[in-house]
């Protein structure tokens, strides 16, 4: 986790923070509810936006995570009008409704 606060107000816990993956935001939210006495109140924690190029020939990989499949395939229509002769390989894109924008 990165950029993680934690605000506790009586028993009731609020916490925010950006995770790597899928599987840490899941490890960090069970951990969360092993605390005891506290509530969880606010589970803000999420995965950031965030896309990676790297030009290679005539093919563009991509590679990173986005919230929805509409939202990788706009990216990649974008792309292909913008450079029509690239090859956009889309493949490595990760989709999950715990992305957010940053």
């Amino acid at each position: 986790m990165r950029g993680g606060t934690v605000d506790v107000r009586y028993l009731d816990l609020s916490v925010t923070g950006d995770a790597p993956d899928v599987a840490s935001l899941k490890r960090a939210t069970s951990e969360l509810a092993t605390l005891g006495p506290l509530r969880l109140v606010s589970n803000q924690l999420s995965i950031p936006a965030r896309v990676r190029a790297r030009l290679a020939d005539d093919t563009l990989p991509l590679n990173g995570w986005l919230p929805d499949q509409d939202t990788t395939d706009s990216l990649r229509g974008l792309l292909l009008k913008v450079r029509p002769d690239l090859k956009v390989v889309a493949d490595n894109l990760k989709i999950s409704p715990l992305v957010r924008w940053a």
